[in-house]
């Protein structure tokens, strides 16, 4: 067990912090209730749908639209908070996004404008577990529910009211539910294994067959009388695994026609014409399924992160490139977490359009008219600058990649002092579309707090305590130092006095 303790240190320092603190409420009145103004959303793509000159981009707490209508230059337009844990996969229908996510909920979003002034009505209904897939159609969702031992199926609703959303049925799978695709009378499940449900009676679905291919089944595209699947290795971590592709005439006896081995985990499988699209960790491949029993590569994609999901309209592909830090090959330049790739010519896959969000978020600082968001982007750590406008951070202006992580940052004037990482960061803010480097100080150990008095920063330091810097001098010793019992983690400072957390 670890215990944190709070150290009061009275500052041995004074002689050198000069400049007097006072904390007051600045703009507040602490009488009135907080309310909630707004947000603004950006975090790391989960999965994607594409209608028409938009691409529907969840994140990992709500959604993102994207104006497609010049694909060389996708603007993000619309960004809807969904309440709840993690999406995880999403689905049109007419003029609604239905949603699901981890924690068990489906969102109905009404879609029927899209404008980045929008407030859009969602609707939202708890399903038994962890919502993994979702399919619309007309007007009836089959939604793959699952929680590791607990129960997991499919459930079958009624939302052509989202107001009033009405469950059908439930039928449960013996291996699994993370995705569903309905083709005519029949939805076919993955989880591990493939299971068929005959739902011409969506109020009384039947299981037909439920089939293992030697492989964990994790998504699918049906096409006629053949079901493609993207197959892992049922052995984690899954270093093989394969594009599958099953004969479904015979819904009771599916049998495997071919299984194309693929190194590494395969995450997705969309078909465009004689091609199936298939992402695993490194690449996207197009694999030409012109005959079934004899596969072949026409092409690959070398995705700069890691490939997640892919969608296909003509000639286009659409890739949600997972933006954590693990999958980054940092010796590549990464062109965003979407992209956007012409496969006119397989054999010579042109990215064409990109778009970048961040990923989590550490902290925030702002100003009167700015805000200052410190992430790992994907792109590499960085400070993001959003302009205020009616109170709200609205406007993404700039960026700024850090030397190292940022954990925290104080507003100095036209600084910006950033606690990292890789040591104590100057920033020059005086032109918010512009950052830049002032000063690096290379501390003893990774900065994880700071705090600032007269032209003096006190930062924690991990195990060597705590130092203090003049960061009017760019001489990186610092100019005091004292250590603490344990690693110091994070520092509050009031009058001449210093309060350590170390743990």
């Amino acid at each position: 067990m670890i215990f944190t303790r709070m150290k009061f240190i009275t500052m041995v320092l004074a002689s050198l912090l000069v400049a007097n603190v006072s904390v007051h409420a600045q703009g507040f009145d602490l009488a009135k209730p907080l309310e909630y103004v707004g947000d603004y959303l950006r975090s790391g793509g989960t999965n994607l749908e594409v209608r028409d000159n938009y691409v529907y981009y969840t994140v990992v707490n709500g959604l993102e639209i994207i104006d497609v209508s010049d694909p060389t230059s996708p603007q993000a337009i619309s960004s809807i908070y969904l309440t709840g844990g993690y999406t995880t996969d999403i689905d049109i229908d007419n003029n609604y996004a239905y949603v699901t996510e981890w924690d068990g909920l489906l969102h109905i979003i009404d879609i029927s404008v899209v404008d980045s002034a929008m407030e859009y009505t969602i609707w939202s209904y708890e399903t038994p577990e962890a919502a993994y897939g979702i399919d619309v159609v007309d007007g009836i969702a089959y939604v793959a529910y699952d929680y590791y031992n607990r129960e997991k199926g499919m459930q079958i609703l009624d939302v052509s009211n989202p107001a009033d959303i009405k469950e059908l049925s439930r039928i449960p799978t013996t291996h699994g539910a993370f995705k569903v695709q309905v083709q005519g009378d029949y939805a076919y499940i993955v989880g591990g294994y493939v299971s068929i449900v005959n739902i011409s009676d969506p109020t009384n679905p039947v299981l037909v067959s439920e089939f293992f291919t030697g492989y964990y089944s994790s998504d699918l595209d049906v096409r006629g009388n053949l079901l493609y699947l993207a197959d892992l290795d049922p052995y984690w971590p899954a270093y093989e695994s394969a594009l599958t592709i099953l004969n479904i005439e015979d819904k009771s006896n599916p049998s495997v026609i071919t299984s194309y081995d693929i190194y590494l985990a395969v995450s997705d499988v969309k078909l465009s014409g004689n091609l199936a699209i298939v992402a695993n960790e490194d690449y996207v491949w197009f694999v030409d399924v012109t005959d079934s029993a004899n596969l072949s590569v026409a092409g690959s994609y070398n995705v700069p992160g890691s490939a997640l999901r892919v969608k296909t309209k003509d000639s286009l592909v659409y890739i949600v490139d997972d933006s954590s830090p693990r999958s980054i090959k940092r010796s590549s330049p990464r062109p965003g977490d979407f992209q956007i790739i012409n496969i006119a010519d397989p054999a010579n896959p042109t990215l064409i359009g990109s778009l970048s969000f961040p990923g989590p978020v550490t902290n925030v600082v702002a100003t009167e008219s700015h805000a200052y968001v410190l992430n790992n982007t994907g792109l590499g750590y960085g400070i993001r600058v959003f302009e205020i406008q009616d109170r709200l951070a609205q406007k993404w202006i700039s960026s700024y990649s850090t030397i190292g992580a940022p954990n925290n940052a104080v507003v100095r004037g036209t600084t910006l002092v950033v606690a990292g990482s890789r040591g104590l960061e100057i920033v020059d803010i005086s032109d918010p579309a512009n950052l830049k480097q002032v000063t690096l100080y290379r501390t003893a150990g990774a900065v994880s707090d700071v705090v600032t008095k007269g032209d003096y920063a006190i930062v924690t330091s991990g195990y060597s305590g705590i130092a203090v810097y003049n960061i009017t001098n760019p001489i990186d010793v610092p100019v005091a130092a004292l250590p603490t019992e344990d690693m110091a983690i994070e520092l509050g400072l009031y009058g001449d006095y210093l309060y350590v957390a170390d743990r």
